[in-house]
């Protein structure tokens, strides 16, 4: 540990010891965790560790409502179940080592018999009439297995609890926990290919389904009569008082080739089984609301029992366990120095707005900045409008239009093409699609308001690929139902997108430290790579999108795509990706500017890396960026621009809480403009949180800036001449540039209000989603390939 503070407590980086930061890190955070590991194994236990996060679970942990973590868990619907609990990590920081805790909220299946999971997950077969036919009968048994077939995947690994029977063990009576491998199959006790075959295998009726056999179907060797019994037989003999039913479904609490058989309704899902899968978008919604906590509560939750959850205190604020004393835990919550940066102002074509906390109005903002290319408009139905739907439409187009008009929005008003269009009648296929759109781009649109019939992400993919891929022409999806009636705010901002999407120009900003693009020609560069979520069947090779500004009035920001070699790929490393990804960037701003010169400064916001890749950026991705520009600036005889690259993250555990009153929103969050860059930040790396956003609700959460490579604002803005001029002046380098990520966190066009990120990292994010939604649509990589139409405008928002 002494090495560790004398890494933490050296003045310079220079005269720091050099030691392991990763080991010391994993091991006190093995250390921290002891606590909850214990109570996890405990008899019964109280808590369930995932990762990094602690559950509390069983006995003893209902809270009183008046409990500022209260409840604890809430269903989510279909055998799923939300926890509240508690993230923990070690952080080094300035001259000590800080753990990091945040409450958080988890997915488990929900506890209780099987056999009501299985009813409540939506895997029991429903039927309202017998089949009618051959045919039908066919297609009954077809969806059967198909369901069978998922449950059995949904089950494998699950933890059940017996409910028949317990066990003897030091004379105490413990329930039995078995770990189901899935459903009864008809190739249970089958070996593969060179496996032995067991002695007296199971046998599965051959007219049962290939996963889901039944109790009456389901015959095993059983000793004691030395034959095979059904699964019913056995159990309805052994325990009479039992309700086991002949058509119950069987689960193997053994293998594949040594099964052993229980049926449902003898089993209870053990607590406290992390859900992995995908949430619906109703569970989405049931999980947000629940973990909906404004900073007061998030406080109370964590320092009333988080503290104790995690070991760091005794019950009640008493001493901690013994686990915790070499930590040596602080009495409560940190406090640590924030400053508040003044954010832009922001300005319409009559002028500046107003803004209060980090948003602003568009009822006196007058017309837009600048607008773009006239617009050859109508809505586009998919599928038929309901009741009277074009009539009511029709009237919304002329109250739009004088909205158009207010905003200064540019439209070719032509008395030839209608404003409301012939719904696309499902199936709606791609290729469907975009024969309809490139019919519509020849008679003249060049913007279509889609009315989708509901938030299915499907037919939104097939949208958006047709439109952006194949026809060439801009398209702002809606979902019909939702708009009863022409609401100002709301298609306020979609012209706001329109706008943007015609090349125009919502609002400008003025702040000092903007001065950096045009004075220093400097070009800001958005980079992002995601990845398929987990379990997803479609998995895909990584995305990579990249977006960068045009010119001064950060309205424009076109994006590049590329594809990884393979899934789950965080670092971009190929020459020719950033050859595809950077270099339109550079001739477009080339083409730009009066002098064709490339940019003097590149200034790239990296998001999706974590904290273990930093290095690897550097070694990679500024390698390759360095690589494009000695290829691109040599042909043109320019020396290479200057590059600092911002690693961005959004999924961290850090929050902060206001002190004071005049220190916080009207919600008890901390101001937009926010910023710590001291105390629980390293003091050998470069790096600050920001909130530049107010929260719409609950606890908000600052973005995390680490500069990895700076070529630009340490060796520029060491002179105190060359910074921005400014009431109070900026001190030092890392005032500009956290001055200059808060300005652009308010450049999103499509918003009235500041970004939680800044505007680069944010759209490259966007432009991801987007290829995604080209690969949903059965796309491959080599496929995707943006129109001509749209390369120089926000195709993606």
């Amino acid at each position: 540990m002494s090495d560790l503070l004398d890494y933490l407590t050296a003045p310079t980086l220079s005269q720091a010891p050099v030691i392991p930061k990763g080991v010391f890190a994993q091991v006190l955070n093995i250390w921290l965790r002891q606590f909850s590991k214990f109570n996890q194994l405990a008899e019964p236990a109280t808590q369930t560790v995932v990762g990094s996060k602690t559950y509390p679970l069983g006995p003893g942990t209902d809270l009183p409502k008046t409990h500022p973590a209260f409840p604890i868990t809430r269903l989510l619907g279909s055998g799923v179940q939300s926890t509240r609990g508690y993230f923990s990590s070690i952080r080094f920081g300035a001259a000590r080592a800080w753990v990091n805790i945040n409450v958080t909220h988890g997915a488990f299946f929900e506890s209780g018999p099987l056999q009501r999971w299985i009813r409540n997950a939506g895997f029991e077969p429903q039927y309202h009439q017998n089949a009618a036919s051959e045919y039908e009968e066919r297609q009954r048994l077809q969806y059967q297995l198909q369901l069978y077939k998922q449950l059995h995947g949904s089950l494998k690994g699950r933890r059940v609890r017996l409910t028949h029977r317990t066990a003897k063990v030091d004379g105490n009576q413990k329930d039995i926990i078995k770990v189901i491998s899935g459903l009864a199959t008809q190739k249970d006790g089958v070996p593969d290919k060179g496996e032995r075959p067991p002695d007296n295998p199971p046998r599965v009726h051959p007219d049962a389904l290939e996963f889901g056999a039944k109790c009456q179907e389901v015959k095993f060797y059983d000793r004691s009569k030395g034959d095979h019994v059904t699964v019913f037989d056995y159990f309805h003999k052994a325990y009479p008082e039992l309700p086991v039913r002949r058509n119950e479904l069987v689960v193997n609490v053994g293998s594949k080739l040594k099964p052993a058989y229980y049926p449902v309704s003898l089993c209870d899902i053990v607590e406290g089984q992390n859900y992995r899968p995908k949430l619906s978008e109703n569970q989405t919604r049931e999980m947000i609301q629940f973990a909906l906590l404004n900073p007061i509560k998030s406080v109370d939750c964590i320092t009333q029992h988080g503290f104790e959850r995690i070991g760091l205190h005794g019950p009640g604020g008493s001493r901690p366990p013994p686990h915790a004393e070499l930590l040596n835990p602080a009495a409560g919550l940190a406090v640590t120095q924030g400053r508040i940066l003044a954010g832009p102002s922001v300005h319409y074509g009559n002028g500046r707005v107003d803004k209060q906390q980090g948003k602003w109005n568009l009822v006196n903002a007058g017309k837009y900045s600048t607008s773009g290319r006239p617009a050859v408009w109508a809505f586009l139905p998919i599928g038929r409008l309901k009741g009277a739907g074009t009539e009511r439409w029709g009237k919304m187009a002329g109250e739009l239009k004088q909205l158009m008009a207010k905003r200064g929005f540019t439209h070719s008003d032509s008395t030839t093409l209608t404003h409301v269009l012939a719904p696309c009648e499902p199936p709606l296929t791609r290729q469907a699609m975009a024969t309809r759109l490139k019919e519509l781009r020849k008679k003249g649109y060049n913007l279509l308001f889609v009315l989708l019939r509901d938030k299915n992400a499907d037919t939104y993919s097939v949208v958006k690929t047709a439109a952006d891929i194949t026809a060439g022409i801009h398209t702002i999806c809606m979902v019909e139902p939702n708009i009863p009636r022409f609401d100002s705010q709301r298609f306020d901002n979609i012209l706001l997108k329109a706008n943007l999407k015609q090349g125009g120009v919502n609002h400008t900003l003025k702040f000092p430290a903007l001065e950096i693009l045009s004075k220093w020609r400097a070009m800001i560069v958005g980079l992002d790579v995601t990845h398929s979520p987990p379990g997803a069947g479609n998995a895909t090779p990584s995305i990579v999108g990249m977006v960068a500004n045009i010119d001064g009035n950060l309205a424009q920001w076109p994006a590049t795509i590329s594809f990884q070699s393979q899934e789950n790929e965080e670092i971009v490393s190929r020459m020719d990706s950033f050859d595809k990804l950077l270099g339109p960037h550079l001739t477009r701003y080339a083409s730009k500017n009066a002098s064709k010169k490339y940019p003097e400064v590149l200034i790239v916001y990296r998001d999706g890396v974590s904290e273990g890749q930093y290095d690897h950026v550097i070694d990679y991705e500024y390698t390759q960026i360095r690589a494009v520009c000695e290829k691109m600036y040599g042909s043109k005889n320019q020396p290479l621009p200057k590059i600092s690259i911002i690693v961005v993250g959004k999924r961290h555990h850090t929050r902060f809480y206001p002190r004071e009153a005049e220190n916080a929103d009207h919600k008890g969050n901390t101001l937009p403009g926010t910023v710590v860059d001291r105390s629980i930040t390293s003091q050998f790396l470069w790096e600050f949180y920001l909130q530049a956003h107010e929260a719409i609700q609950g606890t908000a959460r600052p973005a995390h800036y680490v500069v990895v490579v700076d070529e630009f604002f340490g060796p520029t803005f060491a002179l105190p001449q060359n910074r921005p001029r400014t009431q109070p002046p900026y001190q030092n380098a890392a005032d500009v540039l956290e001055a200059l990520t808060h300005g652009l966190s308010y450049a999103l066009g499509r918003s009235t209000r500041s970004a939680g990120v800044c505007t680069p990292a944010r759209l490259a994010d966007k432009v991801c989603d987007r290829a995604r939604c080209y690969i949903n649509a059965g796309l491959k990589p080599h496929e995707v390939v943006i129109s001509d139409a749209l390369k120089d405008t926000m195709f993606y928002t």
